[in-house]
């Protein structure tokens, strides 16, 4: 969900995260935080495409399903490879860098932004995403709208 994504887990990153890095060796991690960051702004240009696509399609615009089902595509790509980067470069450099004390400050902090949100807030998001790919599933060939 858009909640999850932006509200959540960029400001994780980009709030509490990237500036404790940069103060420990921002040399080092410059520029996979500046990539991290630039692929949490594409993120949110691809959730705004993707909402406008799917008020489109409702809307029964010709060509809709095909935007949509291109932007949810460009959008999955964008977060396997940001996945990758985190997971196989980013966090492993960060592990190295941090010493047990930031370590506990982000610890910390992610806890803080964690408290904002209700208890079940991940599972909600879970849930939701489970129901949104199988209303995709479901949806039927773009309904003809009015012909010009």
């Amino acid at each position: 969900s858009r909640e999850f994504v932006e509200d959540f887990h960029h400001t994780k990153e980009e709030g509490r995260l990237f500036p404790v890095l940069a103060e420990l060796r921002g040399d080092l991690l410059r520029d996979h935080v500046l990539v991290l960051a630039r692929q949490h702004r594409e993120g949110h240009a691809r959730i705004a495409a993707i909402s406008a696509a799917k008020e489109a399609y409702l809307a029964g615009e010709q060509d809709a399903r095909e935007v949509l089902a291109s932007q949810l595509e460009g959008y999955g790509d964008l977060l396997r490879r940001h996945a990758h980067r985190e997971d196989n470069v980013f966090f492993p450099l960060a592990r190295q860098v941090l010493d047990a004390e930031h370590n506990r400050r982000i610890v910390e902090a992610f806890r803080e932004e964690e408290a904002r949100f209700p208890q079940d807030f991940l599972r909600r998001c879970v849930a939701r995403l489970r129901e949104l790919r199988n209303e995709l599933r479901e949806l039927p060939q773009v309904r003809q709208g009015p012909r010009p």
